[in-house]
């Protein structure tokens, strides 16, 4: 069984939310109209994706023009469904669209929330969004409108980007800033926190794996530079050279084979008289160094 995605709950937020003042709701379906409402034989067509959608919008489309809509399968086939009604206002409206129209034109907002309530209403109808605890992705299908939409977003201080997918044409954004700011710019609140505590965990992941990587290289080094000085030592063992290093280098190199198992800065810890973790690590390159000259090997 599929779980739900992220921009279907979204979405059923939006549905869910009580838009009280008329004048917000009435934006909310200008956002619709203006995404994705097309006039064609004297009539208005709303492409939507879900029945719940097309259910919510319907009432909207009552409400404001008096007429109860028709909800068809789109004649292209596939899940997409038509929403269809006639209406000579709406025809004028979604008729005035032009690329160089400003957004107060597409928006006729009457009180502080309508705005927010116009893009709700253009996410529920061509938005999608990507789950942020995986990626950050946002994109509208707006097809002529995507030139139009591109100004409107540059109103608003976003930088859009435009893109063809098959016979689509997408307006798209691909950062959790544009992600937050977009939501907040809907009004839709729950989902700008999801939005942050994703990318706070995204970021918290992402901080622990470089961590680990830092950790794991370090770990790394410090094996292969004591099987370095490990090996140059037992050579010099093996050829009898081990008491022709100078008497504190002699005295390290046994410290190092008696102690194998001992991180550098535990062996520093344990040595007589003491000596610190880079003073050790001196010593021991000071025994390869000599290794390699007496017995003509590279350590590496």
């Amino acid at each position: 069984m599929s779980s739900t995605s992220f921009s279907s709950l979204q979405k059923q937020e939006i549905i869910n939310q009580q838009n009280k003042s008329v004048c917000c709701r009435r934006a909310l379906l200008d956002g619709v109209l203006a995404a994705k409402g097309r006039c064609a034989d004297n009539e208005i067509h709303i492409s939507l994706e879900s029945p719940k959608t097309c259910e919510y919008i319907s009432s909207y489309i009552l409400e404001f023009y008096g007429h109860a809509p028709t909800v068809s399968r789109a004649a292209t086939g596939g899940r997409g469904l038509t929403v269809t009604f006639k209406s000579n206002s709406a025809a004028k409206y979604i008729s005035n669209f032009r690329n160089d129209i400003s957004f107060s034109d597409v928006c006729k907002q009457k009180c502080s929330s309508c705005h927010s309530a116009f893009w709700r209403g253009v996410f529920l109808s061509s938005g999608r969004a990507s789950n942020p605890e995986k990626q950050y992705s946002l994109e509208f299908s707006l097809g002529e409108r995507a030139e139009l939409f591109f100004r409107l977003f540059t109103e608003q201080d976003f930088k859009p980007r435009l893109a063809n997918r098959r016979a689509e044409k997408l307006i798209y954004f691909k950062s959790g800033e544009a992600l937050e700011s977009f939501f907040a710019l809907a009004g839709m609140n729950k989902t700008v926190f999801s939005v942050i505590y994703a990318k706070i965990n995204r970021e918290g992941r992402n901080s622990a794996n470089r961590i680990s990587n830092c950790e794991t290289r370090n770990i790394t080094r410090a094996v292969d530079a004591s099987q370095r000085h490990q090996s140059a030592i037992n050579d010099l063992i093996e050829a009898n050279m081990l008491s022709s290093l100078p008497d504190e280098l002699e005295k390290t190199a046994r410290l190092r084979i008696q102690n194998s198992s001992l991180s550098l800065s535990q062996l520093a810890s344990v040595a007589v008289p003491p000596i610190t973790k880079s003073g050790l690590s001196h010593r021991l390159n000071k025994i390869v160094q000599y290794a390699e000259q007496k017995l003509g090997k590279k350590y590496t």
